[in-house]
Parts: C-alpha cells; sequence; structure tokens
C-alpha cells in the first residue's frame, strides 16, 4: 500500500500572527498547510493550480469578507471545504453559505482557548 495524502489545510487570516501561529500549530499534525493574508489570495492561489481539502477562513478582513471568499472559492473548486472562524459572538451561518453545505460544524469562534479544536474540525468537515 501506497503513502496516505497528507490533508492540505489553507488558513485565510489577514492578521499575521494568527495566521502563522495556526499553520504551525497544524503541520505538528501532519498537515500540509498554507497561509493567504487576504480572500484575493487566496482565490489567486487556487486559480493557480493550488489544491486544498479545508480552507480555515476568518469572516471579517479587509477587501474581500471570508464569506465572499469562500462563494468564490467554492464556484472555482466545489470539493473544497471550509471552516469559518470568527470573534463574532452571534455570528450565525447565513443562508449562501448553507446552500453550498455549511453548517455549525463549520463555524469555530475566537478565541479558540483549546487549539486542538482545529484538528477536530478539519477532521469532521473532511470526512
Amino acid at each position: 500500500m501506497g503513502e496516505t495524502m497528507r490533508k492540505r489545510v489553507l488558513i485565510v487570516d489577514d492578521e499575521e500572527i494568527l495566521r502563522t501561529s495556526l499553520m504551525q500549530f497544524l503541520e505538528d499534525f501532519a498537515y500540509e498547510v498554507e497561509g493567504a493574508d487576504s480572500g484575493a489570495r487566496a482565490l489567486a492561489m487556487l486559480a493557480d493550480g493550488a489544491q486544498f481539502d479545508v480552507a480555515v477562513v476568518d469572516v471579517r478582513m479587509p477587501g474581500m469578507s471570508g464569506e465572499d471568499f469562500i462563494l468564490r472559492a467554492h464556484a472555482i473548486h466545489p470539493g473544497l471545504k471550509f471552516i469559518i472562524q470568527t470573534g463574532t459572538l452571534d455570528y450565525e451561518i447565513g443562508a449562501d453559505l448553507q446552500l453550498i453545505g455549511m453548517g455549525p460544524e463549520n463555524l469555530l469562534k475566537k478565541p479558540v482557548l483549546k487549539l486542538d479544536m482545529y484538528v477536530d474540525a478539519v477532521e469532521k468537515v473532511t470526512g
């Protein structure tokens, strides 16, 4: 039997310290991880052929919101899964995102006190 493929994770967050620390944490769990500081940069990566199993996306970013990024990324790669992270306590997944199959299991509220919740969420949404 061949080597199992490592899951590929894209972190989309404009806050560099959060993005890089989450990238390093997930790399410790043998994920292949890349980061983008904006939705536009992440879309460019996807358009250039980068393949990911899941994207962890901040909702509030300058320029393109996380929700807009998710809808555009889904149009490019319908099989890509998403995890939303937000510090907005009353945030709920909107109807547009529900239509592409997102639900409560796709949402993490910041601050995430136990980083292993990201590992659990990645495993849950990617199967």
